[in-house]
């Protein structure tokens, strides 16, 4: 009698607490791994695996990257800093700068050195409750689909884990006197994209306050040198490589689409309703600009930043009123008789100089 064939092992792959290969994954989620229990149990206490766990069981799962894909969030090993989120807002900015240089050479330590060409990177570093900084970090190929698409969705998906190791958002009483909201829900998110042999990040600094992303930077962080192995592959080293670049990759517009996706349940207008609205617009509902209503935003390239961001700011100026084109004006003489002949009319009595006036047009 034959004997059954044995089950094919699951692929090893690398513990995410003592990098030992195993096939062995996540009791809790089932897509993180790791080798042992008492590596999970290390991993929730040095690097708050429990937030990535969270995320995976709510995550939907789908085949393309560039929908709601399955994520797999890497969780690093927190830093203690003295800090905490009652000092003032630009020291917790500087360290969070900072916390995420270091969280950027541990992510290319532990990356793969083969890169894919359209490959991108995102990092998530945020300040907790107890003095640590938490970060995760996710890494996505996406054969298919523009480089911008993927990278809105890296952007969104740093901004979820960001406010999952954020926690929930603490109310505050009202007061008499309020000077503004501090910014105590800081995250830095970390979005790098492959292009033209090197590997791109910027750095997007967010506060979070009512449910609500607030954009308050976009900087170019490090650009990785990559060594072309062919068409498609990169080999990328485990030091950092490179320089920082000049300007930023990721435009505004990209952000806030990342950050606040348009409800894919709300359909179109249709063209008759659009035509019907458009004739009953009133001027302060004027139409949307060309310019934010393309379906694709690109990522930008490095010499039209500066023109990108004047256009931002030109669009936050009011907007002049079209200058229309003025009817043609009568000759002098006859406007003169048409106004003095409408003056005689509308009084009783004729002014004393209308009829001098009259003569002399008539003599003209």
């Amino acid at each position: 009698m034959a004997q059954p064939l044995p089950a094919d092992p699951l692929p090893a792959a690398p513990c995410q607490s003592c990098n030992i290969l195993t096939p062995r994954k996540c009791s809790v989620c089932s897509v993180c791994t790791y080798c042992s229990t008492e590596c999970e149990t290390k991993a929730e206490t040095l690097c708050f695996a429990g937030v990535a766990c969270k995320l995976h069981l709510a995550w939907p799962r789908e085949d393309t990257n560039l929908g709601s894909a399955g994520a797999h969030f890497l969780m690093l090993p927190s830093v203690q800093t003295p800090l905490t989120t009652s000092d003032p807002p630009h020291m917790r900015w500087t360290g969070l700068h900072q916390a995420a240089v270091h969280f950027l050479h541990v992510l290319l330590a532990c990356s793969s050195s083969k890169v894919f060409h359209k490959t991108v990177f995102g990092t998530a570093i945020v300040l907790t409750q107890d003095g640590r900084y938490a970060s995760g970090c996710q890494r996505i190929n996406f054969p298919v689909g523009k480089t911008s698409q993927a990278a809105s969705m890296m952007v969104g998906n740093m901004a979820q884990l960001a406010l999952a190791m954020l926690g929930e958002e603490r109310t505050r009483s009202s007061q008499l006197r309020d000077h503004g909201a501090p910014d105590d829900r800081q995250a830095l998110v970390l979005s790098g994209v492959v292009s033209c042999s090197a590997l791109h990040f910027d750095a997007i600094y967010l506060t979070h306050t009512n449910d609500t992303w607030t954009i308050k930077r976009i900087q170019p962080l490090w650009e990785q040198v990559l060594t072309p192995l062919d068409d498609k592959y990169y080999s990328m080293s485990f030091k950092p490589q490179g320089r920082v670049p000049d300007n930023s990759r990721h435009s505004m517009e990209l952000v806030e689409k990342a950050l606040m996706p348009q409800d894919p349940t709300e359909a179109p207008p249709a063209p008759a309703a659009a035509a019907a609205a458009a004739s009953t617009r009133t001027p302060s509902q004027s139409p949307t600009p060309a310019s934010s209503a393309r379906p694709e935003t690109e990522l930008m390239p490095a010499f039209a930043v500066g023109a990108t961001q004047a256009q931002a700011a030109a669009r936050q100026l009011p907007r002049a009123t079209p200058r229309q084109t003025p009817s043609p004006t009568p000759q002098p003489w006859e406007a003169y008789r048409a106004q003095a002949q409408a003056l005689a009319e509308a009084q009783a009595e004729a002014p004393l100089w209308l009829d001098q006036l009259q003569a002399a047009l008539q003599r003209s």
